[in-house]
C-alpha cells in the first residue's frame, strides 16, 4: 500500500529525491553481474495498465488474462534483453498478508468494485476514467507467463513465500551484506521500500521506459533514495534514516510490518 501521501511529495520534483537512472545494452557486456528483483503485485498492476485491451479497440480499456500474460511476456523478454545474459531477474510475489491488513484490502476491493461498476453502466462512450479492477485470473496469467519465460531463460526466477509481503521478503533477502551492490536494483511502485534499512531505494514501473540511446536498446527509469528523501527533510547523518523512516511512516499512514 505504500506510505501515504509520498507519492505526491515526491513526483513534484524528482531529482530531489532521487536521480535518473539508465541500463544500456552495452554496458552489460561487462563481467559484473546485474541483479534486478521485481515487486511481483506491482509489476501485475504495471502490466495491466500498460498492455490492456484498450491497444486492441476495446472502448473501455477493460483487462483480460490474455492481455495480462502477453504484456508479461513481452515486459520481461525486452528487460532480458536489455539487461543482458549475465542479468539475474527475480520475481516475488505477496504471501499471505498480515490479519492487520486484511480489512483494508477488503475496503480497497470494494472501492475498485464500485469504480468499475460505474463505468459498466456508463456509455461506451464515457469519459470515465479506465478501471484499474484486475480480471479474477491476472495473477494466475502473469505467473503463467513468467514460467514460459523461465523454461528458455534460466536467468529468471519466480519467489512466491508463503507468508508476508513481496518487499517484506525482499528486505529480509537484502539483510545479507552479500546482496549490497551498485548492480541490484529493486523495481516496485511500493514507496514502504523507502522505509527498510536494508533497501537504500527503488525504481517505480512507472518511470520505466524502453527506448534506444544511439544503436544500443535501453531502458530508463528513475531511481528513488531513501537517503535523499530523508535529506530533504531532517538535517540528520544517514546511518540514522533506519531508525528514522519507520516513525515518518507511521505518522502519515503505513502497512510497514
Amino acid at each position: 500500500m505504500g506510505i501515504r501521501g509520498a507519492w505526491s511529495v515526491i513526483s513534484k520534483d524528482p531529482s530531489r529525491f532521487g536521480h535518473r537512472w539508465v541500463l544500456q545494452k552495452c554496458e552489460n557486456k561487462k563481467d559484473d553481474q546485474i541483479t534486478i528483483v521485481l515487486d511481483g503485485p506491482s509489476l501485475l498492476y504495471h502490466v495491466a495498465t500498460s498492455y490492456s485491451t484498450d491497444k486492441l479497440g476495446s472502448a473501455l480499456g477493460l483487462l483480460s488474462p490474455s492481455s495480462i500474460y502477453t504484456g508479461t511476456v513481452e515486459f520481461v523478454q525486452a528487460l532480458i534483453e536489455v539487461s543482458g545474459p549475465k542479468s539475474e531477474l527475480h520475481v516475488v510475489m505477496d504471501g499471505l498478508s498480515p490479519k492487520e491488513k486484511v480489512p483494508a484490502q477488503i475496503q480497497r476491493m470494494a472501492n475498485q468494485a464500485l469504480e468499475c461498476d460505474a463505468i459498466a453502466n456508463s456509455s461506451v462512450r464515457s469519459k470515465v476514467s479506465r478501471c484499474e479492477m484486475l480480471p479474477l485470473l491476472a495473477e494466475a496469467a502473469m505467473i503463467e507467463g513468467l514460467e514460459a519465460i523461465m523454461k528458455s531463460a534460466g536467468n529468471v526466477h519466480l519467489h512466491r513465500p508463503l507468508h508476508g509481503e513481496a518487499e517484506t521478503y525482499i528486505a529480509r533477502w537484502l539483510d545479507g551484506d552479500d546482496q549490497q551492490s551498485e548492480n541490484f536494483f529493486i523495481f516496485s511502485d511500493d514507496t514502504d521500500f523507502l522505509v527498510y534499512p536494508s533497501c537504500p531505494g527503488f525504481i517505480p514501473f512507472r518511470s520505466l521506459k524502453f527506448t534506444t540511446i544511439g544503436v544500443d536498446k535501453c531502458l530508463t527509469g528513475y531511481l528513488y533514495l531513501r537517503s535523499k528523501f530523508m535529506a530533504a527533510f531532517f538535517p540528520i547523518e544517514e546511518e540514522e534514516n533506519g531508525d528514522i523512516m519507520p516513525v515518518v511512516a507511521a505518522l502519515a499512514g503505513c502497512d510497514y510490518r
